[in-house]
């Protein structure tokens, strides 16, 4: 059986890493028999990838593929670009995964109507309808299961009734047309990609580091950080946040950082 090679469009951009952990950014020029013409965006020549290196790349998790031009993109759209779908919360990837649902239903309407903005208000009253009473439970068994999983941590018991009874979860709206009007542009301008629907409520609040960064590839204790809850937290079958932690302070202690 001839084995399909993955598919890759003019202009989509491809992160290959190697074995140090150095990446390299390449563009998709054209393809070729047996793969794929590509550019490299640090001035190299182009020069033909075969089919084999890049499944070999992907097998072995050193291949990103975004289905766009990353040169020049919004500082954060490349954040969430440049992390895997699974490196996100269950609750993170539940917003994300409703908003797609409303991409979906725009996408099927949109040229049946004169003004967009009559889409995005047709789409907005018509997935809500649908799917209200039904996201509204799954978040309401969502926050019951982490207020019982919080108690376990907190006292070491069984959770009581009492500990899942009092929980209350967020006012469920109806977003606006001009909400899904700037999701749908985002959405549909950088590839269609559902990790671009992620809340950005990781940016908000305080952002100014407390200890010094390094913005070139040494090490500091916000990547020791990061690394330790994608290796350790994020990847466990068992999410445990104390391991998580004590590897972390290890990973500082090992590199001399403050934890």
């Amino acid at each position: 059986m001839t084995a399909i090679p993955l598919k890759f469009q003019s202009g989509d951009a491809l992160v290959f890493r190697n074995a140090t952990g150095v990446t390299e950014l390449w563009g998709v020029v054209e393809r070729k028999r047996g793969g794929y013409l590509l550019r490299s965006f640090n001035g190299s020549d182009q020069r033909t990838w075969s089919d084999d290196e890049i499944d070999s790349a992907y097998g072995a998790r050193r291949l990103i593929h975004y289905p766009c031009n990353v040169q020049g993109l919004p500082k954060s759209i490349a954040d969430v670009l440049e992390k895997t779908w699974e490196y996100w919360p269950e609750e993170v990837r539940r917003h994300a995964e409703r908003r797609a649902v409303y991409m979906v239903k725009v996408d099927a309407i949109i040229d049946a109507y004169p003004d967009k903005m009559e889409a995005y208000a047709a789409a907005a009253e018509a997935i809500y309808t649908e799917h209200c009473e039904e996201w509204k439970a799954e978040d309401i068994k969502l926050a019951i299961r982490r207020a019982a999983e919080d108690a376990v941590l907190r006292r070491r018991r069984k959770p009581r009734l009492s500990d899942t009874q009092s929980v209350r979860t967020p006012p469920f709206r109806k977003p606006s047309p001009y909400t899904i009007r700037a999701w749908y542009i985002l959405w549909s301008q950088y590839g269609r990609d559902i990790r671009l629907l992620i809340p950005h409520r990781h940016l908000r609040g305080n952002r100014r580091a407390r200890y010094p960064r390094r913005w070139d590839d040494g090490p500091d204790t916000y990547k020791a950080m990061a690394s330790a809850v994608e290796d350790y937290y994020m990847r466990m079958p068992r999410k445990r946040k104390n391991f998580a932690y004590n590897k972390y302070k290890e990973i500082c202690e090992e590199k001399m950082f403050r934890a």
